[in-house]
């Protein structure tokens, strides 16, 4: 939009408004109302992200856009949670609904078409994650001396475990459900450290000796991942995440999207998942791109396979000549 021209605001709560606290445009919500909003800046244009936040800011000024005529365009990135993107706190998956939809893949576009969203308010839209790594692959980024690696002296295979935290909108999903297949050690409750408990367990049941690093999201608590965490190798922050898992032997997690990077990357990836429903939050572990493993039987047949890494055209990498940016400016100059 900067490079464009074109003038925005930024309108954010909660953890994006940490994120973005920094930035010249940043509005943050307390204390002003959607309607103040808009008398104030006078937008022809809101483009809205969407999440399971059923209290979201961004339904107020959905309506307050909707009272005033302002064109308005949501932003979904999977089919996860795609019922309850616009319900807010009411029954109605639509009540919420904007003007546009602007998704990433066809299988998205199917679900919201079900709900009964109308043809010509969905749209195919180029997918941001897979473009910055195909890009970052283009650019020919190659720096394998990590701080991270350097304590690797036996040149071991390199396994990169991504670490999940809490679930902020729903800390229930990090818990133990009657669905787990999965128990770790039998201390923890926590999703996070039943997996990485099984994951270290299954290491030393077939005695597969590996260079083990703890990869953290920057958000992450390394406190919430003790002692278990201790028996990793490195722990990893700071660390570029693509050049840490082009680095990797493999990349282990659950359904972070950096899990969805590393296989686009070409790195050989495996979720371990407790609870084999959530196979269906992410692309990759729904097309089988990724290996899922559900059962200490399937971890530890894991290390034993032969892989050889296909590059597959999936639904989950469509690729669109169109972007957001080249949509908002088409609108703008109409």
């Amino acid at each position: 939009l900067e490079i464009k021209k074109i003038s925005f605001k930024i309108i954010a709560d909660g953890f994006a408004s940490s994120r973005f606290q920094n930035h010249k445009e940043l509005l943050k919500v307390k204390n002003i109302s959607a309607e103040e909003i808009i008398e104030a800046y006078t937008p022809k244009l809101f483009v809205f992200g969407t999440s399971e936040n059923r209290e979201s800011y961004g339904f107020n000024l959905i309506n307050a856009a909707k009272s005033r005529d302002i064109h308005s365009i949501s932003l979904v990135d999977s089919w996860y949670n795609y019922e309850n993107r616009f319900s807010g706190k009411t029954s109605d998956p639509l009540h919420y609904l904007t003007d546009e939809i602007y998704v990433t893949d066809s299988k998205t576009i199917e679900l919201f078409l079900g709900l009964g969203v109308p043809k010509d308010r969905v749209k195919l839209i180029q997918n941001p994650i897979f473009k910055k790594v195909v890009d970052w692959k283009k650019s020919n980024k190659s720096n394998p001396k990590l701080i991270t690696l350097q304590a690797n002296k036996k040149n071991l295979p390199v396994l990169t475990f991504i670490a999940e935290g809490w679930d902020k909108l729903n800390p229930k999903n990090s818990l133990k459900n009657i669905n787990y297949r999965l128990f770790g050690r039998g201390k923890s409750k926590f999703r996070t450290v039943i997996v990485m408990e099984e994951l270290l367990d299954s290491l030393a049941r077939t005695s597969t000796e590996v260079f083990k690093v703890l990869r953290l999201h920057p958000n992450s608590n390394l406190d919430d991942f003790m002692p278990v965490a201790n028996e990793f190798n490195s722990f990893s922050i700071e660390d570029d995440p693509y050049q840490l898992c082009i680095s990797s032997t493999y990349v282990l997690g659950m359904t972070s999207m950096l899990l969805l990077e590393a296989e686009l990357l070409g790195v050989r990836t495996a979720s371990i998942l407790p609870d084999i429903n959530e196979k269906e939050w992410m692309p990759n572990l729904t097309l089988g791109t990724t290996s899922v493993l559900n059962c200490r039987e399937e971890i530890d047949k894991f290390w034993s396979e032969k892989f050889s890494y296909k590059e597959k055209k999936q639904v989950a990498y469509e690729e669109s000549d169109t972007s957001l940016v080249s949509m908002i400016e088409t609108f703008l100059n109409k």
